[in-house]
């Protein structure tokens, strides 16, 4: 038997000697490659750090024991964070209450504030950026669960619309579409949170 340098091989190849062997090593080298961004994923989707653990095993036991179902059309990640996605979904989207602020409430002048990114240069500015970050950071957790998805797949994890079109199956237009409408009602929410 030939020695195989797991590292060395793609994302793809190993779910394939997953699929094809049951290659538990195979296996074990995906999920070193991808627990840490899954968890992070998981964390802003869910806000509670123990979930996103017992929802990130899961997701991992799923990848498991779904493995003969994988088709090599797509990428790897592709398949794992769709699963993840999926995996949140069954167990929140049954159970949580979304907050949401009245847009109503928000003078359309106060849109005009630009970007929701913010930068210091100075260490006088550090306390402001830390309470702006707060506020954006409160902002996100009351955004929709739609637009949620999208603006972490797009902003965090920086996949381009296309990625996040599989990953969500819905079209690209779709996506490109609540990217726009989140950035708009996460600027809402945020002018709300910071003027209060």
């Amino acid at each position: 038997m030939a020695f195989t340098l797991y590292s060395e091989n793609t994302d793809e190849e190993l779910m394939l000697m997953l699929r094809d062997e049951d290659d538990v090593k195979a296996f074990d080298e995906l999920a070193l490659r991808y627990k840490d961004r899954i968890m992070n994923f998981l964390i802003y989707y869910t806000k509670d750090y123990h979930d996103a653990e017992d929802l990130t095993q899961e997701s991992f036991l799923k990848l498991f024991r779904q493995r003969s179902r994988y088709k090599d059309i797509g990428s790897f990640s592709t398949w794992i964070y769709t699963i993840a996605k999926n995996t949140a979904r069954d167990k929140y989207d049954k159970t949580r209450n979304i907050k949401s602020v009245s847009f109503e409430e928000v003078d359309e002048s106060e849109l005009e504030t630009g970007d929701l990114i913010y930068e210091h240069d100075d260490f006088e500015l550090a306390d402001e950026f830390e309470l702006k970050r707060d506020c954006l950071k409160r902002s996100f957790e009351q955004l929709e669960d739609i637009f949620k998805e999208v603006i972490l797949l797009r902003f965090y994890e920086e996949f381009e619309y296309e990625k996040i079109s599989e990953i969500l199956c819905i079209p690209v237009g779709t996506v490109k579409s609540r990217v726009n409408r989140g950035r708009e009602h996460l600027k809402i929410i945020f002018i709300k949170i910071c003027r209060d």
